[in-house]
């Protein structure tokens, strides 16, 4: 029979055992060996008992279970055929598995399993995370030694600290020492501390002085409420700091002062708006001259001050430094400050004139692209600039080049100390004309048509007036059979320009020439096509045609078969004019059609 045994013990693992022979003698298991946990170098004992049994042996695995071998006496191992295994303990057998046997002839029987737990005496190791915190605020610590019992604790009121690690700061700043102690199955104890400090959130000071404008090589004192930080200039240029709060003005400007403090719970910066004045500056200016009747803008980097002019009646000057000139001569301007420099003054010579007159421009006002025309200036000394140089250049010496066709204007610009003077010219840029000429796509004789030229104001000529004779102005009637080319001509200050177009018109066919009956027309369409069109020949019964398409000088151009009765698609990539189409069925049949090419 099959009979199923249960292991017991700490850390026993479920496993199923084989089947015993039904043999009536098999032993019995009474004792099944238990889970150790010890420390290593220590001798522990694994024990079984079972009845109806004569011999014993031991089974370990070092992988879970997955594999099992016979244990051997040696080594670690003393008692592996009896009933009590005896193990010397090591770290390298921390896990294994260990099971018995009991036999009696051929029949068994196995133990439940047992787990060895093996520890190494404990050893210290250093508490982690971070040492510094905000009142109020928590930070998490935690110790690699997990395995075993541990507990943390405070020296001191300054921060609480939970079982899992996490300290909470109180209200206060201060230092607190903190302890994890630790012990496992081997006997001894280790602890160890950390230092952690608590820091109080910064609050914002006042910065304080007994002035905020000072000029420019002088000093002022600052100070701040609350001590422990550094001083800062925003802009060094303007005005400088030291460690103690002492403002030097240094340029006309302004520097914010800051007060900057600092610790583990972040920083606060308090500020002051210093300024630094300076005596009146240099009077800035372009230039030193003004026309009669023209203005001039003066400015002075320092503010707040007046403005005045020696002399109004050459030049008067308004609060903003705008002067303007009233009659040639010159006058001194005046810029007075007064601030915490105390009074000073800035003063420039300025002069008063008359402006140029630029003159005319002289001078054809066109130009054809490609070319030139020189203008001129009847004041000498001016600059020549153009407003669309894509459109037309000019040169210093007033040579103007076309370039595109349009419009462009032409600047000659005299200036002198007293201002500045322009006068313009528009410039068409002009090119030879742009000529098409059109007709009609398919003439008969006797018929009156009509070709049309632009631009309109051309003149037409023609190759052979005895063809088709032009009666008016583009219109023509057709009197023969023949070729015809039109020209039309048009003439502008570039150039003439000529576009051509002919027409044709075929003689009527012989009676009887093969290809050409005029008795079989077939359809063709569209007709005048721009090269594709369909033909389509009619018939009785449907039979294969011959076609062959010439030209108006009888040159063959295309050749193909078709079916009678169908539209037959035909792509003809031949020069604008007219062509001859003949058929000829299976049964010989012969049609033709003309159709007109126009592109």
């Amino acid at each position: 029979m099959k009979r199923k045994f249960y292991l017991s013990g700490v850390f026993v693992a479920c496993m199923s055992l084989y089947a015993a022979s039904a043999n009536a003698q098999a032993p019995v298991i009474t004792t099944n060996p238990t889970a150790e946990m010890v420390c290593q170098g220590t001798l522990t004992s694994f024990n079984m008992a079972a009845t109806g049994a004569s011999s014993y042996k031991w089974l370990v695995s070092t992988d879970h279970g997955i594999t099992w071998s016979f244990v051997t006496n040696g080594g670690a191992y003393t008692g592996a055929t009896t009933t009590t295994l005896e193990v010397l303990t090591s770290t390298s057998l921390n896990g294994y598995w260990y099971r018995g046997v009991a036999y009696e002839g051929t029949d068994s029987a196995l133990t439940g399993t047992a787990i060895l737990l093996v520890d190494a005496p404990a050893s210290a190791q250093p508490i982690t995370g971070p040492t510094l915190t905000c009142a109020g605020g928590s930070i998490h610590l935690a110790n690699a030694n997990v395995t075993g019992e541990h507990t943390w604790s405070a020296s001191n009121g300054t921060v609480a600290i939970a079982a899992d690690g996490t300290v909470t700061a109180g209200a206060a700043y201060g230092k607190d020492t903190i302890t994890y102690t630790f012990h496992n199955t081997c006997p001894g104890v280790v602890t160890s501390t950390a230092t952690v400090t608590v820091d109080t959130v910064l609050a914002h000071g006042e910065i304080s002085g007994t002035a905020s404008t000072i000029c420019a090589g002088t000093w002022a004192p600052l100070e701040e409420s609350v001590g422990g930080g550094v001083w800062i200039s925003s802009n060094t240029a303007v005005a400088t700091v030291d460690g103690s709060g002492n403002v030097t003005g240094v340029s006309l400007g302004t520097s914010v002062i800051s007060y900057y403090r600092s610790n583990g719970c972040g920083a606060v910066i308090d500020t002051y708006d210093f300024n630094i004045e300076t005596p009146a500056a240099p009077i800035m200016s372009a230039t030193d001259s003004v026309g009669i009747g023209a203005t001039l803008a003066l400015s002075d980097a320092v503010i707040g001050g007046t403005w005045s002019s020696s002399d109004v009646t050459i030049a008067g000057i308004d609060v903003s430094g705008t002067v303007t000139g009233v009659a040639a001569g010159s006058a001194t301007v005046y810029y007075d400050v007064a601030n915490t420099c105390g009074s000073s003054e800035a003063s420039m010579t300025v002069y008063v004139g008359t402006a140029p007159s630029a003159g005319a421009i002289t001078g054809v006002d066109s130009v054809c692209v490609g070319a030139q025309i020189t203008l001129a200036g009847t004041v000498a000394g001016g600059t020549w600039t153009s407003s669309n140089d894509t459109m037309a250049s000019v040169d210093a010496s007033g040579i103007v080049t076309g370039l595109h066709y349009g419009l462009d204007t032409v600047y000659y610009t005299v200036t002198n100390a007293f201002g500045s003077s322009s006068v313009r010219k528009k410039i068409f840029i002009n090119q030879p004309p742009v000529v098409s000429l059109t007709g009609p796509a398919i003439v008969a004789l006797g018929g009156g048509y009509t070709l049309t030229g632009l631009p309109a104001g051309g003149t037409f000529s023609q190759t052979n007036p005895a063809m088709a004779p032009l009666i008016g102005y583009g219109f023509f009637v057709v009197m023969k059979s023949g070729t015809d080319t039109f020209y039309y001509h048009a003439t502008n200050s570039c150039g003439t320009t000529t576009a051509s177009f002919t027409i044709y018109l075929a003689p009527v066919p012989p009676a009887g020439v093969a290809g050409l009956s005029n008795s079989n027309p077939f359809s063709v369409y569209p007709n005048p096509a721009n090269g594709a069109f369909t033909i389509n020949i009619p018939s009785a019964t449907q039979e294969a045609a011959a076609v062959v398409i010439t030209n108006i000088a009888g040159e063959t151009v295309k050749n193909m078969t078709v079916k009678t009765g169908e539209n037959t698609a035909v792509v003809l990539d031949q020069p604008a004019g007219v062509y001859f189409i003949s058929a000829t069925t299976a049964s010989g049949v012969q049609y033709a059609a003309r159709v007109s090419v126009v592109k």
